[in-house]
């Protein structure tokens, strides 16, 4: 078959970001040996994985506030953090905490990236880490839940229906910073797909994502951000919450509808707000839009589960139970 043009280009991209990728976990994982191996050697007594650690905190804290850090040092501290873990014979669950926190502690675009292909590197090489890190990656989200961070900022809205392009820049400063979330639940999506059908315990805690994120009813404010710009991150995680769904893996039926009843609310809300105007790149738009087909297609399978479930009718006392669709 004759790849076209722009897959090509695509699968050439990805090829060259993989080799990139072992390379760099190459290197960052013997850097981490070599200096074990010298401590060792030496007999030297101090805290190597605090010094790690400290390295990366600071790293962080420097280009969160601006000041000298620089995103080399970043990718270097996160992926010695990571190294640093994968190294250990046993589980060393304040390396672990700190890797799952950095979205907590430095919450960029550039940086949950850097943070993601670490968590990714971790379950890859030590697959026993898994539920712990992902335990960890899911207290990390509640607390941009509870902290109203990216996806979960309060909704400012647009007080001018028509706007021109120089308002733009205006309405743009006005929208939430959620490509950082959109990163994380790409990496949550890819380890659902591996676990589902594998670990009882890590679906559970996918369970629990969704019933602590998303409410049982809306309010006047509402969890997940209602910006436009918000869409897309917005409906890929609510994408998410189908896939746990409809992939029969939750057996108790009284969580299933509970669950359900907080995705469609989520999905509902979005539209109780007045229009908005786009405010980024067209490719963005057509990214957004790429979204929402595939959660429609979702959506529309989920008919044949809706139509299992029973309730009861108010024509008549004496009437059955009658499908809901």
């Amino acid at each position: 078959m004759i790849v076209p043009q722009d897959r090509k280009t695509e699968h050439k991209l990805y090829y060259n970001a993989s080799q990139n990728s072992a390379t760099n976990r190459s290197k960052f994982y013997g850097h981490i040996e070599g200096m074990k191996s010298l401590v060792h050697f030496q007999g030297a007594q101090f805290n190597f994985g605090g010094m790690i650690l400290e390295k990366m905190d600071r790293a962080l804290t420097d280009w969160k506030n601006n000041q000298t850090g620089s995103l080399e040092a970043i990718e270097e501290s996160i992926n010695h953090a990571a190294a640093f873990l994968i190294c250990e014979e046993k589980l060393n669950r304040k390396a672990l905490r700190a890797l799952c926190w950095v979205p907590v502690t430095c919450f960029t675009k550039d940086t949950v990236s850097i943070a993601a292909n670490c968590w990714e590197w971790t379950v890859s090489k030590r697959p026993e880490f898994e539920t712990h890190l992902l335990m960890e990656n899911i207290a990390a989200w509640k607390w941009t839940v509870n902290h109203r961070v990216g996806l979960f900022s309060p909704t400012v809205p647009c007080k001018r229906p028509v706007v021109t392009d120089s308002d733009l820049q205006e309405l743009s400063s006005l929208a939430p910073n959620c490509e950082p979330h959109r990163i994380w639940i790409r990496f949550l999506t890819q380890r659902f797909e591996v676990i589902k059908h594998q670990s009882a315990k890590q679906v559970e805690l996918f369970t629990s994502l969704f019933h602590t994120t998303l409410p049982l009813t809306s309010h006047n404010t509402s969890i997940l951000s209602n910006h436009v710009s918000a869409i897309g991150p917005r409906f890929e995680f609510l994408h998410l919450g189908l896939l746990l769904l409809q992939n029969d893996i939750i057996s108790n039926e009284l969580n299933q509808s509970i669950l359900r009843e907080r995705l469609y609310t989520a999905i509902l809300d979005y539209f109780c707000v007045a229009t908005q105007w786009p405010c980024y790149t067209t490719n963005e738009c057509l990214t957004d839009v790429g979204v929402l087909n595939k959660f429609w297609d979702t959506l529309f399978h989920d008919k044949k589960y809706l139509k299992s479930i029973l309730v009861p009718t108010t024509i008549s006392p004496d009437s059955a139970l009658i499908p809901l669709l």
